[in-house]
């Protein structure tokens, strides 16, 4: 018998209820025009120097909150960068004297002769810029800068299927969802890796792997810090923890120095006492993963491997960074 599988591809921007119209063909995976690094061009990156970017937070009135805005702030350096409460994004939507930075996702749905439905949701924060209103839609349209994948645990993954609206939606994955990589010193080592490809109107492809020359001559001397928090394995189709997943064993595959922090520690290292170069960082969105080193004093990966339909993290994965 014939099995046959059909795949849907869904964008789900929540800003849908501002009636944005944004142009996300160039992270879509099913778009063969974007195989590669893609400029842009010098018109949409002075315009984007003319805003104040607005980096949206939850609502609570928290430490990390502060140590986000701390960190975010000694980072980006492109333009004023202010912080919002996100309920407050449409303040912003269609304004051509702000930029922001906000999370959107990505949804596919499959269908299986023999599994059934079940779908795969993508998160990532996303640099959007408004162009202008669509003359025949009403709607606005604008521009993305960047993706930054984004790893949600197993709850975070179904909010975006319970709002009664996009922006009931938007306020659930922001107030109630918990990203392992949403922590200070990533965010900043990500804004500041963005900040340096829009100095070079440069926008990645976000599935490019990334390998720079003469990495190993630097990473033996110096020392891979690792989340402690984003060393975790579920079941992406039911959120149980993977039994056999050994953390402490799948990081010593590393060839040399590392240290295994939490996020106290790490803002410790990288932004109080700054002493710290490179970052690892894990990302499981939904069935596929990345692996990322982040270069803090150069402002750039050094390092990513994506890994399309592979979720854990394995210790050959980790002998490939070098």
């Amino acid at each position: 018998m014939k099995k046959y599988i059909f795949a849907i591809f869904i964008f789900i921007p929540f800003t849908s209820c501002f009636k944005w119209s944004a142009q996300r063909n160039y992270n879509d995976r099913t778009d063969d025009r974007v195989m590669l690094e893609r400029k842009i061009s010098k018109e949409t990156i002075n315009r984007l120097k003319n805003t104040t970017t607005v980096f949206f937070l939850n609502s609570e009135d928290n430490d990390k909150n502060d140590s986000i805005k701390k960190a975010i702030s000694s980072a980006w350096t492109l333009t004023p960068i202010i912080f919002d409460d996100v309920k407050n994004a449409p303040v912003y939507a269609s304004s051509p004297q702000y930029s922001y930075f906000i999370i959107e996702a990505h949804k596919r749905v499959t269908r299986t002769s023999h599994i059934g439905t079940f779908h795969n949701t993508h998160y990532y924060l996303v640099l959007r810029i408004f162009n202008d209103k669509g003359e025949k839609t009403g709607k606005d349209n604008v521009t993305g800068l960047c993706r930054i994948e984004l790893y949600p645990d197993f709850p975070t993954i179904d909010l975006m299927n319970q709002g009664k609206s996009s922006m009931e939606t938007l306020l659930k994955i922001y107030n109630e969802g918990e990203f392992y990589n949403w922590s200070p010193i990533h965010l900043q080592a990500h804004l500041a890796n963005v900040e340096s490809n829009l100095k070079a109107n440069i926008r990645p492809w976000v599935y490019a792997e990334v390998k720079s020359k003469g990495l190993k001559k630097l990473l033996v001397n110096d020392t891979l810090y690792v989340s402690k928090k984003q060393l975790v394995s579920f079941n992406v189709y039911n959120g149980k923890d993977n039994a056999s997943f050994d953390a402490e064993k799948v990081i010593s595959k590393y060839k040399y120095n590392y240290r295994i922090c939490d996020e106290d520690e790490l803002y410790q290292i990288f932004e109080k006492e700054k002493r710290g170069r490179f970052l690892f960082e894990y990302v499981n969105s939904s069935t596929d993963k990345h692996v990322i080193v982040l270069d803090v004093k150069d402002k750039k990966i050094v390092h990513k491997q994506y890994y399309p339909a592979s979720h854990q993290l394995k210790g050959k994965n980790i002998r490939k960074i070098n």
